[in-house]
C-alpha cells in the first residue's frame, strides 16, 4: 500500500510592526516596541509577534495583546 501526501507550500512573506502595544484592558503595555516577523498571511504575522512581545515582556500565553497600529508587509 503506497500513501502519496500532497504538500501545499504557501509563500512566507516579511511583515514587521513598530508602534504601541496595549492589553485587552486598554492599559498601554509600551509605547514603542518593534518586531518582525515571516509569515504566509496576516493573521499569522500577528499571531507570531503576539507571541513575541509576550515572550520579551514575560507575559502569560493566555494573555491578550492588541497592537494599536498597522502591520507592515515588505
Amino acid at each position: 500500500m503506497r500513501i502519496i501526501f500532497m504538500e501545499v507550500y504557501m509563500e512566507y512573506k516579511h511583515f514587521s510592526y513598530k508602534g504601541p502595544v496595549t492589553n485587552s484592558f486598554g492599559r498601554l503595555l509600551t509605547d514603542k516596541w518593534e518586531g518582525a516577523t515571516m509569515a504566509p498571511t496576516l493573521a499569522k504575522a500577528r499571531s507570531n509577534l503576539g507571541y513575541q512581545f509576550k515572550k520579551e515582556s514575560n507575559l502569560l500565553p493566555s494573555s491578550k495583546v492588541i497592537f494599536n497600529g498597522p502591520i507592515k508587509e515588505n
